[in-house]
């Protein structure tokens, strides 16, 4: 087989395995993302360009995240909507990244954006950790 056919199927059967994978995680309800996500910090990796961030979600709906590789706090409000989608809103936005939440086999909790894997949240500690 050439190699340009090869690495096609490859690649072909990645990306397969990549969209299988997600339409068999089930999304998070409403309820287990507040009791998740409600007065800890996560700990999340942007899959654009891998890097990691903190991010403390208050109780009283408040955020704060903190990106490590440039030092950069930003804060904001998040919540959960009707529909069960995860709402971040930093300050300065005029409109909330609006997540889809998937909790897969694993344990690594996807945040979902028009269909597009946009960060993991790969643990959560009680509490603000952040510095």
């Amino acid at each position: 087989m050439p190699k340009s056919i090869s690495l096609l199927l490859s690649l072909v059967l990645t990306l397969g395995m990549s969209a299988s994978v997600l339409a068999d995680d089930a999304q998070v309800s409403g309820h287990e993302i507040t009791s998740f996500l409600s007065g800890k910090t996560a700990n999340c990796i942007k899959t654009s360009d891998e890097s990691t961030c903190d991010t403390f979600f208050g109780k009283d709906g408040t955020i704060k995240r903190f990106t490590p590789d440039n030092g950069k706090t930003k804060t904001g409000k998040w919540w959960v909507d009707a529909d069960g989608m995860l709402n971040v809103q930093f300050t300065g936005k005029k409109k909330p990244l609006v997540f889809k939440v998937v909790d897969p086999r694993d344990g690594t909790w996807k945040l979902l954006k028009g269909g597009s894997l946009k960060s993991l949240i790969t643990g959560a500690t009680p509490g603000d950790k952040l510095p």
